[in-house]
């Protein structure tokens, strides 16, 4: 298994953060927005954050970004 993300560059900072997921969603975007990533590929990103509900927004997070 890989566990080098999509975007390894891009870091979104988790700890301390204590927050409904929904707000866990955005602050994907953000980082995202930040590391340069185009609006579609972001908007796909979070498309695929909550497809399944809250189930679904931890495990796109470590998909594409570094979570710390």
């Amino acid at each position: 298994m890989n566990d080098t993300p999509v975007y390894p560059k891009i870091r979104m900072k988790l700890i301390g953060l204590n927050a409904p997921l929904i707000l866990v969603v955005a602050a994907l975007g953000v980082a995202l927005e930040r590391g340069g990533i185009e609006r579609e590929e972001i908007d796909r990103i979070l498309g695929e954050a909550v497809c399944d509900g809250f189930d679904s927004i931890m495990p796109t997070c470590l998909k594409y970004v570094r979570v710390y």
